[in-house]
């Protein structure tokens, strides 16, 4: 009896969740998120707050991915769809 090996690949697999997390981080940065939750940490105020962290809009912005992959194929769609400029770089 001869034995049979099956090899399969998870390439792609998780393009979705990686892209949606690389989104997630532009919008924090974007909207000054980290700043504004450590203000909050140390129950300070700054009295220029509302210009330090006036948000700003992704539509228009440029993003560039580094690797057009799965992960950087999805994350580009999103982005496109978002009304950004995307630059994309692969090997």
């Amino acid at each position: 009896m001869t034995a049979t090996t099956e090899i399969t690949t998870t390439s792609g697999i998780h393009a979705v969740p990686l892209s949606e997390y690389c989104l997630g981080m532009m919008l924090a940065f974007n909207l000054k998120l980290p700043a504004m939750l450590r203000d909050q940490a140390s129950a300070t105020w700054p009295t220029n707050q509302h210009t330090l962290y006036a948000p700003r809009e992704l539509r228009g912005q440029t993003v560039g991915i580094i690797g057009y992959g799965s992960v950087g194929r999805e994350l580009g769609r999103i982005c496109d769809q978002l009304g950004m400029t995307v630059l994309a770089v692969k090997r």
